[in-house]
């Protein structure tokens, strides 16, 4: 028998989207912990007037990671009101002009439990892997950090608590525990759909790709590789943490 798939859905009145936004041609999008404060703001203001909550979040220098519960309004209006408002006012503090961000962001519902529970210890540990950081509780550009502190303005808590346990108080117990317990050499990377995979599956790829091996083939080149132990773990499927029938990529 197999792992039994537990929807998000059993635990909210809505969708949990993953969107992903680069800055343009990989420049600053955020100069200062000023910008990065200017966002957030601009953020809060958005949840007041539009019908989402905020679950995590993760402002790096050049992209931001947000985990949105979805009702009425759809997640590609908010993100356009919200990247306009930003770049307006980005655009005259800093005196430029032009767009800040690529042409397209990715926008993922978040389906299943355990790509949840995948999820978090991704975002938190971006600006470890980008080495800003050691760990992720000293950078205060997190929805993690938020949570730690109790700060209650911007983070739905009881939202991001509420997969992991009925009791809250043990919710936040395994809470800490998955993020402080995450190993970053192991932690789920993207892929070029902005869905989750294990590092080695991407590697895998990129090499495939790099030979101009197409998926099929790929898959053929893995199978003779399980009867070691090496070879078991790339061969273990599935490799992502959501079907590919269940992704949404917005432009």
């Amino acid at each position: 028998m197999g792992k039994k798939v537990i929807s998000m859905r059993q635990y909210y009145d809505g969708t949990v989207k993953h969107v992903y936004q680069q800055a343009h041609n990989r420049a600053y999008l955020f100069n200062s912990d000023g910008d990065k404060m200017l966002f957030l703001e601009i953020l809060r203001d958005y949840q007041k007037k539009f019908d989402f909550s905020l679950m995590d979040f993760a402002l790096l220098n050049t992209h931001f990671h947000l985990l949105l519960l979805e009702r009425t309004v759809p997640t590609g209006k908010i993100l356009g009101m919200l990247k306009q408002q930003f770049t307006r006012l980005y655009n005259t503090r800093h005196r430029r002009s032009g767009t800040l961000y690529n042409s397209s962001y990715q926008a993922i519902e978040v389906w299943q439990r355990d790509y949840y529970f995948k999820l978090l210890p991704y975002i938190a540990y971006n600006p470890v892997k980008a080495k800003l950081v050691k760990s992720p509780e000293k950078y205060p550009w997190l929805g993690y950090t938020h949570i730690l502190k109790n700060r209650s303005d911007l983070i739905e808590k009881e939202l991001v608590l509420r997969p992991f346990a009925k009791d809250p108080d043990q919710a936040l117990v395994k809470y800490k525990k998955l993020l402080a317990d995450a190993d970053p050499l192991q932690i789920p990377q993207l892929n070029s759909r902005g869905l989750l995979v294990q590092p080695s599956e991407l590697i895998l790829r990129r090499i495939f790709n790099d030979l101009h091996i197409s998926e099929t083939e790929g898959k053929m080149v893995r199978s003779p590789l399980s009867s070691t132990p090496q070879g078991r773990e790339l061969a273990r499927t599935p490799h992502t943490y959501a079907s590919p029938n269940r992704f949404l990529l917005s432009k």
